[in-house]
């Protein structure tokens, strides 16, 4: 009976927190440690307001398998206090969705130590798929049309990108900012370079495991011998638009 109680006020809470329509909890489990640093860092959580993290699990109305995270402020959350769990929100910046957090696409960079070190976005696998499709027209207005010409060094010596990058989505650790960031010597305004993502993931919550979501941009070379030959032609191009000896120049400095 107090099974029953208690699964019927987390339907209730979750329902009334994210929108949805709950259809049965399907288990209700600890969040192991190594994850619970990932999700408390991503709201800006401290380790003494939720000491343990409880992930639960909800059946939707449909047909989804979503996990939701809540904390008590204790050690030993029970029934009793299922009424005062505070549930984790993340959200999509870009559908605008408040999410569980377990919805939004996780991200590494292949230069932070120790590697990966996993992060959560703010992005869902929808908005992600999004951005895919149109970043890699993005990064090519970006060197062919630049902030300014310390950041067009930058890109052109930084070579072709064709992973997924986005400052707001997946923001660079504070202590690898000053490798994307480049000053204007004409305005004084700092213009971020992109700051590629090394690997993506996101959780599953039927099977309980991760999956691997491609950093692929939509448009750009899939193979090393095509992203030489897309390289070569996108150089020459620049050449014929900007001049060989300016385009050279900056390539040597």
């Amino acid at each position: 009976f107090l099974y029953f109680i208690g699964m019927t006020v987390l339907s209730d809470v979750i329902s009334s927190t994210f929108s949805v329509d709950v259809k049965s909890i399907g288990c209700v489990a600890k969040v192991d440690e190594t994850r619970a640093a990932v999700l408390r860092d991503a709201v800006g959580l401290s380790l003494e307001v939720s000491p343990v993290l409880l992930a639960v699990t909800a059946n939707l109305e449909d047909a989804r398998v979503v996990e939701y995270y809540a904390y008590d402020g204790t050690c030993n959350p029970s029934v009793d206090h299922l009424s005062t769990l505070k549930f984790l929100v993340g959200r999509c910046d870009i559908t605008y969705e408040e999410l569980s957090p377990s919805q939004c696409v996780e991200y590494a960079f292949a230069d932070e130590e120790p590697y990966p070190t996993w992060r959560l976005s703010r992005i869902s696998k929808d908005g992600y798929d999004h951005f895919l499709a149109c970043k890699f027209k993005v990064w090519e207005k970006a060197i062919r049309e630049p902030d300014c010409e310390a950041a067009f060094r930058r890109l052109l010596k930084r070579g072709l990108v064709y992973q997924m990058f986005d400052p707001n989505m997946f923001p660079t650790p504070p202590q690898l900012v000053e490798k994307y960031h480049v000053k204007d010597e004409s305005t004084g305004k700092v213009v971020q370079l992109p700051h590629p993502v090394a690997r993506c993931r996101l959780w599953n919550a039927s099977t309980q495991t991760f999956d691997e979501v491609s950093t692929q941009l939509s448009g750009a070379p899939k193979s090393d011998e095509e992203a030489k030959e897309y390289w070569a032609r996108f150089l020459a191009e620049l050449k014929e638009a900007k001049g060989a000896d300016y385009i050279d120049a900056m390539l040597k400095e």
